[in-house]
């Protein structure tokens, strides 16, 4: 039994350091694993004798000192566009990808580029060194901020997009691929012969120009890094001159550049301009209608000026909500005013027509009227007793009916002459009346006037629109001047 015991006895021990030896063996592993996904940064870790080690002194949060005691220290930047995603004409705002980068200098971190291993130099300290971007959290950098800027941000896969150089004499270059949000302010007064022109502005924050200046690395404004061809603009870059902005605190160094957005007027000729002046043309066709066919020729025109009416509402959706009037508007409404005037002419015409056949109906039936009363006189039935108009002689023989309170259409005038003849009256005694013009002279004029509309409107429109294209097309490209950079290579690229 009690060698059954001391085995027991052994057996447990063993267990138990057995299972002391795995545990100890787990923590090492976890420990090395998780020093594998979390690494530090080597510039943070003094242990490694090859590391980055920012001087203890160092204090971030105040700018390098200027160069040669009273020169400001100078921020020098190189863009590189990529690209333009999108062109937000109702928001006023462009997104763009550009390459970033921006160059200082900071003595407090010259000489600290030569790496040794030993006795051995491994890196001269004439080689800049990369390190870990997210060192500019402790080291001092540039407070500069992009003038009507929406939002910025990095694309990242792993990590971002950035870089960061240190050179032996303190220079540093900070590299990032930046996504921008820019707003702009456009006008749309020369739409669509249009360009628009949105401005960056780099400024200083909070150091003024005492401090620090801005300027473009070799005096080389942004560039693109391959010839930009958007769908429905031209691109160009403009680089602006260096400029101090002056508040009530203190003046700032700022540098800018423009960039231009023409836009493309292929889409609006297709889309706009050539079908409009189409349906223009064919309100026209109207003038080969008869003009006794009231229903096809109104309903040509009609049709005619609703389609245009909807063309221009459509266009107008794609467009902000200005209050001037733009170059588009002037067209659209130049061919609403020649469909409105063929419309205008034949509804002149028909006003014409109707009245003259007024005048003739009316005409009928006075002369209907006078045959039954020069019957009725001939036969003898006109008399006192059958005649509802009281007779009256006058002094001079002449023999007047009251149709006041008759059923005759019209007075009739007799008058009884010495040999026996009946007229209207006495020449001595007849008052004297105005003259009138005769209903069938002003039935020939409104004869000759719808004549001469629709003999002189079918020559007169197409001369007409023909003159408002020269006065318009010129007035349009000139006043915008979108041909004025054309033959500057330095400006457009997709041209």
């Amino acid at each position: 039994m009690e060698r059954l015991y001391l085995l027991i006895i052994v057996l447990l021990i063993i267990f138990s350091f057995v299972r002391s030896s795995h545990c100890q063996g787990g923590s090492q592993r976890s420990s090395v694993s998780g020093n594998l996904l979390t690494p530090k940064p080597v510039f943070a870790t003094p242990k490694h004798k090859n590391a980055f080690i920012i001087p203890e002194n160092y204090n971030p949060h105040q700018a390098p000192p200027l160069h040669n005691g009273d020169e400001p220290l100078s921020i020098q930047f190189s863009i590189l566009v990529f690209g333009i995603f999108d062109v937000n004409e109702l928001a006023g705002d462009i997104s763009l990808e550009a390459n970033l980068k921006i160059f200082w200098r900071d003595t407090r971190l010259a000489n600290l580029t030569r790496e040794k291993e030993g006795t051995e130099v491994v890196r001269p300290s004439s080689q800049y060194i990369v390190v870990n971007p997210s060192l500019v959290t402790q080291i001092w950098t540039p407070d500069i901020f992009i003038d009507h800027m929406k939002s910025s941000s990095e694309p990242s896969l792993i990590s971002k997009a950035a870089s960061l150089r240190l050179y032996p004499d303190g220079s540093l270059r900070y590299s990032a691929r930046t996504l921008i949000n820019l707003s702009c302010r456009m006008d749309f007064v020369f739409y669509p012969a249009d360009t628009q022109k949105c401005s960056l502005d780099l400024k200083s924050y909070a150091y003024s120009n005492q401090t620090l200046t801005l300027a473009w690395k070799n005096n080389l404004g942004p560039e693109m890094a391959y010839p930009l061809d958007l769908h429905n603009f031209d691109v160009a870059l403009e680089t602006g001159p260096d400029y101090i902005q002056t508040t009530r605190s203190a003046s700032y160094s700022a540098i800018s550049f423009s960039l231009y957005l023409r836009r493309k007027l292929s889409y609006h000729i297709i889309q706009t301009f050539i079908p409009s002046s189409l349906f223009t043309i064919v309100s026209w066709l109207s003038f080969l209608v008869p003009p006794e066919s009231t229903p096809g020729r109104m309903a040509l025109t009609v049709t005619t000026l609703l389609t245009l009416t909807a063309m221009f509402s459509s266009v107008r959706q794609n467009v902000p909500s200005v209050s001037y009037v733009k170059g588009l508007d002037f067209w659209m409404l130049g061919c609403i005013v020649f469909v409105f005037i063929s419309l205008a002419e034949y509804t002149i015409y028909l006003k014409l027509r109707s009245m003259k056949e007024e005048r003739k109906r009316r005409k009928e039936s006075m002369t209907s009227t006078q045959q039954t009363m020069h019957r009725r006189r001939r036969s003898g039935r006109i008399s006192s007793t059958s005649s509802t108009a009281p007779l009256n002689w006058s002094n001079n023989n002449s023999l007047v009916m009251d149709f006041r309170d008759s059923t005759v259409a019209a007075p009739l005038l007799l008058n009884k002459s010495n040999n026996g003849s009946s007229t209207g009256c006495g020449s001595s005694t007849c008052p004297t009346s105005s003259p009138r013009i005769n209903d069938t002279t002003i039935a020939d004029a409104n004869t000759d006037l719808a004549a001469m509309l629709e003999k002189y409107t079918p020559r007169i429109l197409p001369i007409a629109f023909v003159i408002f294209n020269f006065i318009f097309w010129p007035c349009l490209l000139i006043k915008s001047d979108y041909y004025n950079l054309r033959h500057s290579k330095e400006m457009y690229y997709s041209l």
